[in-house]
């Protein structure tokens, strides 16, 4: 299995071991664990991947952010509802970890890039160098600085 494929594959089996545990009432500690996991997780690694972050632990800190943040829309979108269920809000988050999981397998089988823009291969070098400067703490260069460019 390569990299690319290894965090929506760990994704997938959080979520159903998740949604395994609480369905089949496994006992607590061990249903708390994994269900802890997965709503600190699985819900931001189902979507930060797809921003397209180059460092794994940017990525990471994003990911257990974004988990919170939907976590949270979920339940207070179910309480002002009125219609609290922790079951279902943990429904609503494993159908979304299966579905952003889903798509980043497909999207990285089809290749298909970030922006239409960037299907220019000239504008994708040129990304791809401004990227590396910016990434790199640095300036760049008045040949890739944007404002300098458009003038």
């Amino acid at each position: 299995m390569t990299a690319a494929r290894l965090w929506p594959a760990g994704v997938a089996a959080s979520t159903a071991a998740a949604v395994a545990a609480t369905a089949l009432a496994l006992p607590n500690p061990g249903r708390a664990v994994l269900v802890f996991w997965f709503l600190l997780a699985c819900p931001g690694l189902a979507i930060v991947p797809l921003f397209g972050v180059r460092r794994r632990t940017t990525e990471l800190m994003l990911a257990v952010a974004a988990s919170l943040v939907l976590d949270t829309l979920v339940a207070e979108t179910m309480v002002l509802a009125k219609l609290w269920s922790p079951t279902a809000g943990l429904a609503i988050l494993a159908a979304l970890s299966f579905g952003g999981a889903a798509y980043q397998l497909k999207r990285r089988e089809r290749d298909v890039p970030v922006s239409p823009v960037a299907a220019d291969p000239e504008h994708h070098a040129y990304l791809l160098a401004l990227r590396r400067y910016i990434n790199a703490g640095g300036h760049p260069p008045p040949e890739l600085d944007p404002v300098a460019r458009d003038a």
